[in-house]
């Protein structure tokens, strides 16, 4: 991943000692140095409570102002004074020149045929079955000994206590001559203050390049509200002061003492998590459903 400057230079995503060598047009050549001009960068903040007191206290305020102000601004419609540290805290600052997200992985892999096909695979099992466009409702649950729910909480319980804000994405597709494409990124996120944040090229990501030819496919993103996107909730608002997330506790304490109902992913724990959180997640309320059940059938 990439960002693209204010002057059309591409600068590595996340942080690191390439990034800060470009934006500061400065020829470091190892952590320490990276770390002792950063260290001469930073405001430090105490207590860190926004995603701005985090980035200041880390990065400084010029690669906190470049990279990740405007584009927090389409992403949550809001400031990172606003925004909850929570949001950034997950973001890597590299010291030296490794470009990845999660470096220390075990498994450093794409679907090589493409995502499309692996959950295809998945699906396709004799003790899975999919129905698509049905309504939850609670009946349906009580004829399975346990539910894995991942609907929004605060819809499950019909919003009484008030709604849980979120943002989503409008994506725009759309096709590009193969020649044009000569930035070796497979994501670019934006620097400037329009509606977009990033674009992906679909051919630089494994299994994704379907259609070979003179063209290309590229994804724009686009922020919204999920109400302006038909209520497709990608991403839980959360501010600086908490307050969903107090809601969302009020809902939590519902569901505790039924032990068959274990709400998952982002909408049903209202995080803002990474994919394989969420697997990791799920697969624990799996494992703990598992072991009772096992107990129970001991006992």
């Amino acid at each position: 991943m990439a960002a693209r400057l204010p002057d059309e230079r591409l600068a590595p995503l996340p942080v690191n000692l390439d990034t800060v060598n470009i934006v500061f047009r400065e020829s470091l050549s190892t952590p320490e140095e990276v770390a002792s001009l950063l260290a001469s960068k930073v405001l430090n903040r105490n207590p860190i409570l926004s995603a701005e007191d985090h980035l200041y206290t880390h990065i400084g305020p010029d690669l906190t102002n470049l990279f990740f102000r405007p584009y927090s601004l389409k992403m949550w419609a809001m400031d990172l004074s606003e925004t909850d540290a929570s949001v950034v805290r997950r973001l890597e600052i590299r010291m030296d020149r490794d470009d990845r997200y999660f470096p220390n992985d075990t498994f450093q892999a794409m679907p090589s045929e493409g995502f499309t096909r692996l959950f295809e695979r998945i699906l396709d099992h004799d003790r899975i079955h999919v129905r698509l466009g049905e309504s939850f409702s609670a009946d349906v649950a009580d004829a399975y000994d346990e539910c894995f729910n991942s609907m929004p909480i605060d819809e499950f319980f019909g919003f009484d206590l008030g709604e849980l804000p979120y943002r989503s994405i409008r994506f725009h597709l759309n096709e590009h001559a193969a020649e044009v494409t000569s930035a070796p990124y497979a994501v670019i996120n934006y620097t400037d203050h329009g509606p977009f944040t990033r674009e992906t090229w679909w051919h630089r990501i494994s299994g994704h390049h379907v259609r070979p030819g003179p063209t290309v496919l590229r994804t724009v993103e686009e922020p919204c509200d999920y109400r302006d996107n038909g209520y497709e909730r990608y991403y839980p608002v959360k501010t600086r002061d908490g307050r969903y997330d107090a809601l969302y506790r009020q809902y939590a304490e519902r569901i505790s003492s039924d032990k068959r109902m274990h709400f998952i992913g982002r909408c049903g724990t209202y995080q803002y998590l990474d994919m394989h959180q969420v697997i990791n997640q799920s697969l624990a309320h799996v494992g703990k459903w598992l072991e009772r059940a096992r107990h129970d059938t001991v006992a």
